[in-house]
């Protein structure tokens, strides 16, 4: 008879409570600041609470995990070796190949000239030349710890060369598709926390902007709810560093792969909705309105299970 062994779960890579322990302080900077705006400005706040999070995550996870010993094949904090001049720049001219593109097809698609992306090309126009300076002695340290330093920068830098042999396309392929989910939802969630950060931001704490009924508390939990959940979401689409290791490990190759992942998202969904969903009001609370009680109780359990979906945005911390 074949003797059973017990099945365990796999180890995790991120602990939910360090995760939640880094989103209470990053709310209590917010909230410090919209005390204190006449002295601190948005912009400052945003930065430190954003900076706050991914900070106390980090580091934690560095102690909780001893990363520094158990790090994954893809990054090795016990590698040391000297980096390589060609093969670091080569990187680095793929790197600002993608962001060239990624600014191209910005330019060219009407969809990114709305209104609703002007916050994020604020921040890009600002932080790209930035990134492009950073990543230059970034690139060096990654290299000299990589397990594998010819990875998909290198190999589609490369191919620019015109050095076809050898060529990974694998690799190219997972970098090109990694990007690309970077540059399809980074705008959209950046631009989500944004505006739901400078709501928060103006709030007045002491005095409220409403008097106290379920609706306005549904409405105020309701919007936080989706600003932690888009909090997250930028914090894991710009953290997609090997420093972190919260790199991109491969992502979804097949069109029916996207199709799922991107239909809930605009400019798709404004479709979906106007063919399928355009009813005159939509509101549940509407639809409620004469039977309190059971407002109530619907209007939580919509909360609870938002906060379940959430919780599962947060679990995934830095990534």
């Amino acid at each position: 008879m074949p003797v059973i062994t017990s099945i365990s779960r796999p180890e995790s890579v991120t602990n939910l409570k360090i995760n939640l322990i880094a989103l209470l302080c990053a709310l209590l900077v917010l909230i410090v600041g919209a005390i204190f705006r006449a002295y601190i400005s948005q912009e400052i706040t945003a930065l430190c609470s954003i900076s706050m999070l991914i900070f106390i995550i980090d580091e934690l996870e560095s102690r909780y995990f001893k990363r520094s010993m158990t790090s994954g094949q893809l990054f090795s904090w016990v590698i040391f070796r000297s980096a390589n001049h060609g093969r670091v720049w080569i990187k680095l001219l793929a790197l600002y190949f993608i962001l060239a593109m990624i600014a191209f097809f910005y330019w060219v698609f009407p969809e990114y000239h709305k209104s609703m992306y002007q916050t994020f090309y604020m921040l890009a126009t600002r932080g790209v030349p930035i990134l492009c300076g950073i990543a230059i002695p970034y690139f060096y340290y990654v290299d000299s710890k990589a397990a594998d330093a010819e990875d998909g920068y290198f190999h589609l830098g490369q191919f620019l060369l015109g050095r076809l042999h050898s060529l990974d396309h694998n690799k190219i392929f997972q970098c090109l598709l990694g990007w690309l989910v970077k540059a399809f939802f980074l705008p959209l969630m950046t631009g989500g926390w944004i505006h739901d950060f400078l709501f928060f931001f103006n709030l007045d704490f002491q005095k409220g902007p409403w008097t106290f009924s379920f609706a306005s508390f549904y409405d105020l939990t309701y919007r936080l709810i989706f600003f932690i959940d888009v909090l997250f979401a930028t914090v894991g689409y710009l953290c997609t560093l090997k420093l972190f290791d919260s790199q991109i490990r491969s992502t979804e190759s097949t069109a029916f792969g996207w199709l799922v992942a991107i239909v809930c998202y605009p400019p798709f969904w404004d479709y979906v909705a106007q063919g399928y969903f355009a009813y005159q009001n939509t509101s549940w609370i509407f639809w409620l309105k004469d039977y309190p009680v059971l407002c109530i109780l619907w209007g939580c359990c919509i909360l609870a299970l938002l906060s379940i979906y959430t919780l599962s945005t947060i679990c995934f911390g830095l990534r």
